[in-house]
């Protein structure tokens, strides 16, 4: 028989970092630079996520490896990632026996213009029930 569980990771299609900018008189305050995730960098987003969340399941919850299907979906930008990774946590804060949830933190200077970590992916799973979620991740797009 199947296994119908699931692993959900959401990427953001761009991500805004803030840098300071100065104009001449000194003032000082805080701007974006949008960054565009290219779909690779998408794609290894997501496997870093998938991969710490698994790491998660086996050590911290002591259940042995097995195959789960992974949906990676996909949001506009940040905000909407900051959005659904807030919803998801509370959910697994109400449900902390049902999935494993992390969010992946990216740090890449040349990309991201920062030398902060950059939320680029936040996963949680396994879920059996997909319908658990809907509320939260129905309307996403499949990445």
């Amino acid at each position: 028989m199947a296994n119908t569980e699931r692993i959900y990771v959401i990427v953001p299609e761009t991500v805004q970092t803030p840098f300071e900018h100065s104009d001449a008189s000194g003032f000082s305050e805080p701007e974006f630079n949008t960054c565009y995730m290219s779909p690779g960098r998408l794609m290894a987003q997501s496997f870093h996520a998938a991969r710490i969340l698994q790491q998660e399941l086996s050590y911290n919850l002591s259940t042995d490896y097995r195959d789960i299907t992974t949906i990676v979906l996909s949001v506009r930008n940040s905000k909407e990632l900051r959005k659904v990774s807030n919803e998801l946590l509370r959910w697994h804060d109400e449900n902390p026996d049902v999935a494993a949830f992390v969010e992946f933190c990216d740090e890449n200077l040349e990309f991201y213009g920062t030398v902060a970590k950059v939320h680029t992916a936040t996963a949680i799973g396994p879920v059996a029930d997909s319908m658990v979620l809907d509320e939260i991740i129905g309307h996403l797009e499949l990445y």
